[in-house]
C-alpha cells in the first residue's frame, strides 16, 4: 500500500508537467513525463539470460511462453536478446529487450514483458505492446493495475508515411488488457524522423 501512495504521489507531480511545450527526442524522453510512470532505473541484478525459453527472476524460473500476451504480439524464445534490461519495483519488475535478429524498422520495436508477485508465490507474466514499447511506459493508477500504452502509426488520408504516433492507454485487468478510454497524439517534427515528436493531445 506504501509502494502504491508513493507512485501516485510522483504521478501526481507529473501531472503538472505540460509536455505540449516540449519537442522530445526519443520515447525514453517522452514516458517519464507520462503521470504514474513506476520504472525510473535499471536495476543493478542482471538477468542470468534465456535458455530453452526461460529465465530465472528472485528464485523463481519462468517460461517467456507462461506470458498472457497483448493481441497481436507473440512471446518468442529469442525475445530478450543480448542486451535486454530489468526493471524492478517492490513485488514487480519489467524486462525490456530486443531480438537480436532485429534490423530495418524492425528497430523500432521492442520486447516488453512485465513480472508480478504480489498475489501470490507464482509469477504473473505479460507481454506488451512491441512499437516503442518500453518498460518505462508502464505506470499504476488508484486500483494497482498496470497502465501502458499501445502505439500506432497516425496517417493523413491517402498517405503513406505516417505524421506521427497514436498512443491508445490499456490497463491489466486480471489476465485481460482493457482500453481505458486515454489516448494521447505525438506529431513528428521531422518527415521521416520516426524518433523526435511533440505531443498535441494528452489524456
Amino acid at each position: 500500500m506504501k509502494i502504491l501512495q508513493l507512485v501516485l504521489t510522483s504521478a501526481m507531480s507529473f501531472s503538472l508537467i505540460d509536455r505540449s511545450s516540449i519537442i522530445f527526442d526519443g520515447y525514453e524522453k517522452y514516458y517519464p513525463t507520462i503521470p504514474g510512470s513506476i520504472f525510473k532505473k535499471e536495476s543493478t541484478v542482471k538477468y542470468t539470460g534465456l535458455k530453452d525459453s526461460t529465465f530465472n527472476w528472485k528464485n523463481h524460473r519462468i517460461n517467456i511462453r507462461s506470458a498472457i500476451v497483448f493481441p497481436g504480439e507473440i512471446a518468442n524464445d529469442d525475445d530478450l536478446g543480448r542486451n535486454s534490461v530489468l526493471y524492478e519495483m517492490a513485488s514487480w519488475a519489467c524486462f525490456e529487450g530486443q531480438a537480436n535478429s532485429s534490423s530495418g524498422t524492425a528497430v523500432r520495436h521492442f520486447s516488453v514483458y512485465i513480472l508480478d508477485a504480489r498475489k501470490s508465490k507464482s509469477v504473473k507474466l505479460f507481454k506488451l505492446p512491441g512499437l516503442f514499447g518500453s518498460c518505462l511506459d508502464v505506470r499504476m493508477d488508484k486500483l494497482g493495475r498496470f497502465i501502458f500504452d499501445s502505439a500506432a502509426y497516425d496517417y493523413e488520408k491517402g498517405e503513406t508515411i505516417p505524421k506521427g504516433i497514436l498512443f491508445v492507454e490499456y490497463a491489466i485487468n486480471g489476465v485481460d488488457f482493457s482500453p481505458t478510454g486515454k489516448k494521447a497524439i505525438a506529431e513528428f517534427v521531422e518527415r521521416d524522423n520516426v524518433w523526435k515528436f511533440i505531443i498535441k493531445l494528452t489524456p
